[in-house]
């Protein structure tokens, strides 16, 4: 009984953490995407005043 408690206790932990890693991993994406598209947005303003 005791073991089984512990089985599904490291499953939860394990679930969890899994779950933070691809929430961390999500909010870098988006957060690389956000930057990406802010540089260009940049990049592009920057062109029309040049040219």
């Amino acid at each position: 009984m005791m073991q089984e408690t512990k089985k599904s206790i490291s499953y939860k932990t394990l679930g969890s953490r899994a779950a933070n890693g691809w929430n961390k991993l999500i909010i870098t994406i988006t957060g690389i995407q956000t930057n990406a598209y802010l540089y260009f947005s940049r990049l592009a303003l920057f062109r029309k005043v040049i040219l």
